[in-house]
């Protein structure tokens, strides 16, 4: 800004341009007697070409997610929506819950998606005060169709419930069962199974 005139390689006399084709641009401005000359080049993007996102969840707080991108020069990542970025392309120690991702290449080109990683709570308490009393699948919304298994330690069946139930209470037979570890086994739609184990505490 400034300078009394401006001359551009598209005809234009602003000093500035909007452009939307690839390649080189002059800009000649004067001040008095005094002319300067500025060359741009304009280059197109390298896309980010991510190939896959791996997730590794239902393992307490030992979760991961992994980008794989086919060329990673320049490419920074995001689990929270862009707000803060590494340069490594896993991120470790996750807490179950729902991630928005965000990829970028050059601090230009981006992709953006939804990652859910899943859980179940390592133990819960069910003493009627509000807090912890159910024991569930965490995110179940995002899990359509599950089943979830619940056995003592000697393998017997407590109870299974879906997407459709709230989860188990602590009891069977209307019985109030211990304070003990007790099994599960999670059957996903995709037919994945996860198995093991969490805590009734009273």
């Amino acid at each position: 800004t400034g300078f009394e005139d401006y001359v551009w390689s598209t005809g234009e006399r602003t000093n500035a341009i909007e452009v939307f084709e690839v390649g080189d641009y002059i800009v000649t401005f004067r001040s008095g007697s005094c002319e300067y000359t500025q060359f741009f080049q304009l280059q197109e993007s390298r896309s980010v070409d991510v190939k896959d996102i791996v997730v590794k969840d239902f393992n307490g707080v030992d979760n991961s997610i992994t980008f794989n991108v086919g060329d990673s020069d320049g490419v920074v990542y995001s689990i929270d929506g862009g707000t803060t970025f590494q340069n490594t392309n896993v991120f470790r120690g996750l807490e179950p819950g729902i991630y928005d991702t965000v990829v970028i290449r050059d601090q230009c080109t981006r992709e953006s998606s939804t990652v859910i990683i899943g859980g179940l709570n390592a133990f819960f308490t069910p003493n009627n005060d509000g807090i912890n009393d159910i024991w569930t699948l965490d995110n179940a919304d995002f899990f359509p169709n599950f089943e979830l298994s619940i056995f003592d330690r000697y393998g017997k069946l407590l109870g299974t419930f879906n997407d459709a139930q709230v989860g188990w209470d602590g009891t069977f037979g209307n019985r109030t069962m211990p304070s003990s570890n007790y099994w599960y086994r999670l059957t996903l739609e995709s037919g994945r199974v996860v198995q093991g184990y969490f805590a009734l505490k009273r």
